[in-house]
């Protein structure tokens, strides 16, 4: 429990900074592909369960609870912010953010409630009820971090829609010939 509110804690005291939004472009920005964001929200998503499952498997069959304990960890972040992945790549980190803050909430939720029924972490004794919020809370989050997966290509789409604008940049430079400092002006068409 005291691993969860840490983390909860930096993920609140950082994500003002990550989420202010995308820095500016540079001059050359190419348009993204959608293909790519689904391809990286999904492996985002995939491999750390994968990984994480094998850990879990691998503590049953060693009788380690750390095993167990670290392949969930790995599971669950993967859940929380591998499908928001393809918005970080197109650019959009307050999407990867808000998505990724819903998951942990959603499962943080689920956890409080469980907690509150008097679960004391033993899927051996789970109770029915128990066994439904688990799954719910599973489910909810899953199909947030699909609708994330699946909804990646609006944040492409406005990534490069903002990159194909003719824009114009105004930078500071160092002029070397007079020593002194100047205005550089970029013009992207």
């Amino acid at each position: 429990m005291r691993r969860l509110i840490i983390c909860t804690s930096l993920l609140l005291i950082l994500s003002p900074a990550v989420s202010a939004g995308p820095f500016p472009e540079t001059v050359s920005s190419a348009p993204k592909s959608t293909g790519t964001a689904r391809f990286i929200s999904f492996t985002a998503t995939l491999v750390p369960g994968i990984v994480g499952g094998a850990l879990i498997d691998g503590g049953d069959n060693q009788d380690s609870d750390d095993l167990k304990t670290a392949g969930l960890n790995i599971s669950a972040l993967g859940s929380y912010f591998g499908p928001g992945a393809g918005h970080r790549y197109a650019g959009n980190n307050g999407r990867f953010m808000s998505g990724a803050g819903t998951r942990l909430l959603i499962g943080l939720a689920g956890g409080v409630v469980l907690v509150s029924m008097g679960y004391e972490g033993e899927t051996e004794d789970m109770e029915s009820s128990e066994r439904v919020i688990l799954f719910a809370t599973g489910a909810a989050v899953f199909t947030h971090g699909m609708y994330d997966v699946v909804n990646v290509d609006k944040s492409v789409d406005a990534y490069n829609e903002r990159v194909s604008k003719p824009t114009m940049f105004a930078s500071p430079c160092f002029l070397p010939t007079n020593g002194t400092l100047g205005v550089q002006l970029s013009w992207r068409s």
